[in-house]
Formats: C-alpha cells, sequence, structure tokens
C-alpha cells in the first residue's frame, strides 16, 4: 500500500513539473526539411516574463490565449523563383519586408524570402531573397548567419557576425551586417495551450542595422532584436518563439509570440481585404486596386464584373495592386482571393465601382498604349515551349535558356508570322527548372518555368 501511494505522489509531482528533468540535447535532426509545415498560433504577451530561465524549470504558459492562426510552409528552393542563388539551401521561408516596413512597398520591395542550410553541425541562414519591380535578386550572406550550431546542450555559447548586400538597379542598394550571440540558457519543462514537453531554452541576441540607398543617400535602419526558443525533441519547430524588438528611427518596440499549436478552427477569420482610389469615375479613367490583406498572402485573383476592364501599368488581375482601366459606363463589382499558407481568404463587394459618362475614344488610346504582356504555355513544358506576347515584337529581339546553375542551353526558335508567338524547342532538355531571359524592344524579362 505504501509503495502504491509513494507512486502516486510521484507521479503527481512529475506532472506539475517538481521532479528533475534529465536535460535534453537538439540535434540536426530536430529541425524542419524541406515541404514540412508548421501550424501555429500568434497571442498577446499576457503580462509574461518571457526572459526569466533557470535550470530544470517550469514555464507554464499555458494562460496565452491565441488572436489567429495559420500555417507556415517550408518551401523546397528549386521551386522558388530565387533558385538561382539559393538552390543548395535545405528551405526557404517566408519573411517580414527587410525590416523596412511600409517604405518596402513604396520602393516595389516585396516577396522576402529567407533560405537556411542544416547540416549535423549547424542551421545557417545563407541569405534572403527579395523581389525588386517584379525581378528576383537574392541577398548572399558571407560572412553567413549561424542561428544554430548542434547539438544545442545546456550551456552552449556561440557567435558570428553577418553580412550581405544587394543592388537594386536604379534605386541603389541594400545592405544588411550585424552579429549573433546564441546561448542555451535554461532547460526544464514548457506548457502551453499545445501540450506539454520537456525542452531546453535558447536565447539569441541580434544587433544588425539594414541600409538602403535611394538616390545616393544611405538610410541605416536599426533592427536590434532577442529571440527566446524553446525546443523539444522531434518536433521540428519552436514549441514557443518570442521576439523582442528595441525598434528604433522613431519606431517603438514590439513582442511578437507564436507557438506550435493544433487546428483551431474558430480562429481562422476573412483576411481578404481592399481598398481602392475611387469608387466614383469616368470611362477612360485608371483606378488602383489595394492589397489591404492581414497576413502574408503568397498569392492574389481579382475578379472584375463585368470584365469589360484593361489592366495597365503592366499589372494584371493576379498582381497584389493591380491598375485598371474601365472601358464601359456601369457599375462594377470587385472580389479579392487571397491565397495563404494556411488556406484561401476572399471579399467581395457588390456594385462597388460606378463608371459613367466619358468617351471610348480615350479608353482606346491607353488600351494601346496598355505595356507588353508575355505567357508561357504550357507549364510545365514536355517537348516545347510557347511564349504568346500581346502585341507583335517583329523586330531585334533575343531569347535564351538557362539552367538553375546560370549554364546556357541550345534551343531552336521558331516566330509566328505576326511576330506574337514564340516556340523554344525543349524536347531534348533533361526535366527540371529553367529560365527564360528574354530582350524584347529593348527590355530585359525573364520568367521561370519546368520542363518534365
Amino acid at each position: 500500500m505504501k509503495s502504491y501511494i509513494l507512486n502516486l505522489f510521484v507521479a503527481f509531482i512529475s506532472s506539475i513539473g517538481l521532479i528533475a528533468q534529465t536535460p535534453i540535447t537538439i540535434q540536426n535532426t530536430d529541425m524542419p526539411k524541406a515541404n514540412d509545415t508548421l501550424r501555429y498560433s500568434m497571442a498577446s504577451a499576457g503580462g509574461y516574463n518571457f526572459a526569466s530561465t533557470n535550470m530544470d524549470t517550469l514555464w507554464d504558459y499555458t494562460g496565452l490565449i491565441p488572436t489567429s492562426q495559420d500555417v507556415e510552409k517550408y518551401n523546397s528552393p528549386l521551386t522558388s523563383t530565387y533558385v538561382i542563388y539559393f538552390s543548395g539551401a535545405t528551405y526557404g521561408v517566408k519573411e517580414n519586408n527587410l525590416s523596412l516596413g511600409a517604405f518596402a512597398g513604396g520602393v516595389g520591395l516585396s516577396n522576402v524570402m529567407g533560405f537556411y542550410k542544416n547540416s549535423a553541425t549547424a542551421s545557417v541562414l545563407v541569405g534572403r531573397g527579395v523581389t525588386y519591380n517584379s525581378l528576383p535578386l537574392g541577398l548572399t550572406l558571407a560572412p553567413k548567419d549561424t542561428v544554430y550550431k548542434f547539438p544545442l546542450t545546456v550551456g552552449r555559447r556561440d557567435s558570428c557576425a553577418f553580412a550581405g548586400s544587394l543592388s537594386l538597379a536604379t534605386l541603389g542598394g541594400f545592405k544588411q551586417v550585424g552579429y549573433r550571440i546564441t546561448t542555451v540558457d535554461g532547460w526544464g519543462v514548457i506548457k502551453t495551450p499545445y501540450g506539454q514537453f520537456n525542452c531546453v531554452r535558447v536565447k539569441s541576441i541580434i544587433k544588425e542595422v539594414d541600409s538602403l540607398s535611394v538616390s545616393g543617400f544611405n538610410i541605416p535602419i536599426p533592427n536590434n532584436r532577442t529571440e527566446y526558443k524553446w525546443l523539444a525533441k522531434g518536433e521540428k519547430f519552436p514549441i514557443l518563439e518570442v521576439v523582442v524588438t528595441t525598434g528604433g528611427l522613431g519606431v517603438a518596440g514590439s513582442t511578437t509570440i507564436r507557438y506550435k499549436d493544433i487546428n483551431r478552427p474558430e480562429l481562422f477569420v476573412n483576411n481578404a481585404n481592399f481598398t481602392t482610389s475611387k469608387i466614383n469615375t469616368t470611362i477612360g479613367d485608371t483606378v488602383n486596386l489595394n492589397d489591404a490583406c492581414s497576413g502574408s498572402p503568397i498569392a492574389y485573383q481579382w475578379t472584375i464584373t463585368p470584365n469589360t476592364v484593361s489592366y495597365v501599368a503592366n499589372t494584371s488581375a493576379t498582381s497584389q495592386n493591380p491598375r485598371v482601366l474601365f472601358n464601359a459606363a456601369g457599375k462594377y463589382s470587385i472580389k479579392l482571393q487571397a491565397t495563404y499558407q494556411g488556406g484561401i481568404d476572399d471579399t467581395t463587394r457588390t456594385n462597388y465601382i460606378t463608371i459613367t459618362g466619358g468617351t471610348s475614344n480615350t479608353a482606346v488610346k491607353e488600351i494601346k498604349s496598355a505595356p507588353l504582356e508575355i505567357n508561357l504555355f504550357p507549364v510545365p513544358a514536355s517537348n516545347e515551349l510557347n511564349i504568346h506576347f500581346s502585341k507583335s515584337v517583329k523586330g531585334t529581339n533575343s531569347i535564351h535558356v538557362y539552367d538553375i546553375l546560370g549554364k546556357e542551353k541550345e534551343v531552336n526558335t521558331e516566330w509566328s508570322k505576326a511576330g506574337t508567338l514564340a516556340s523554344l524547342d525543349v524536347s531534348v532538355m533533361p526535366n527540371g527548372v529553367y529560365f527564360v531571359r528574354m530582350n524584347i524592344e529593348g527590355k530585359d524579362i525573364t520568367k521561370k518555368f519546368i520542363k518534365e
């Protein structure tokens, strides 16, 4: 009987985290790989002191209240628009907009991704991809940012410096320089709304300056932060991740909290939203459709009813912020469908824009001056890849095909008599990801396609 009572007491004490656990060790095998997904919930700080740590500690965060939920995908570099820069990385994940806030969109920067290389000894951020005015670019770090060194054991302390830059053509350039100090500063048990896990706590202090050059002026932007991560064996992702920024340049510091979680359908809300520059105008005028979605959509699809419209300024129905020319009077309904890693949201506003009066001559003039649109089909391609141009491009134009290592491939190209279609023979090329680089009417254009 005494033995039974003792066992019950031990089980009770263990359940509340007061019996010393053996410190765990995190290895490379506990890290994510390409095509893994993380379902996470965001939460408010709720008065917690996330800096607190010790040995054989119980971190009880079961009171965290989730405010939103999403799914993050760890993408294979081979499926990314930045494959030519980071084909050797283990995976790529969506990031923020290079710490530039709203300024990033103002200078044409979007679709930021961080690319990581995992090995038996370290997890390293090798660089970032960023799209500048529809052109994918790579910021390669040298030296690289070593996020973890394995094995992660209690008391381990590592540091590294990192730096990288990229040219932004007519804008100037962007540079990131900093250093990271990482310490495994605690171990024990963590409890969240997701569950209870034996863990180690990893603290990283990052001192970083991001510099943007605009028209010859260098704008330094501090990006100092402290990251706290609680890691468990076999979980691949932090059970809890807290990022505390110090702010700068008039921007206040912030605390971002996310934790690994189960599916909570009640947290999914309609994140799709948009604004327009005008809701009442005339035929021949252009209207800006502006993305105002929450979170970070990975794709956009605009639907305008009736479809008597033209997309101008090198935008289309899949652009984030298209410009639309209305060609006929009437009431138009606007629908935006935003695709996220975790699903699709959409918003429809019926009879939202009213077009009146005007003359069709104005509209015709703007349609004629609309930029060239280029489409590739079929994708994936097997034997032949066709390139369709929205208008004739007869003249001195060039088309070249490159593999992901930048090696040019020999292809036969045939043009239609009208100069609106180019057909490339890709039948002898190995399966894989390729890039078509074109110089059309004096402009350099790059498109990606898959050969299978």
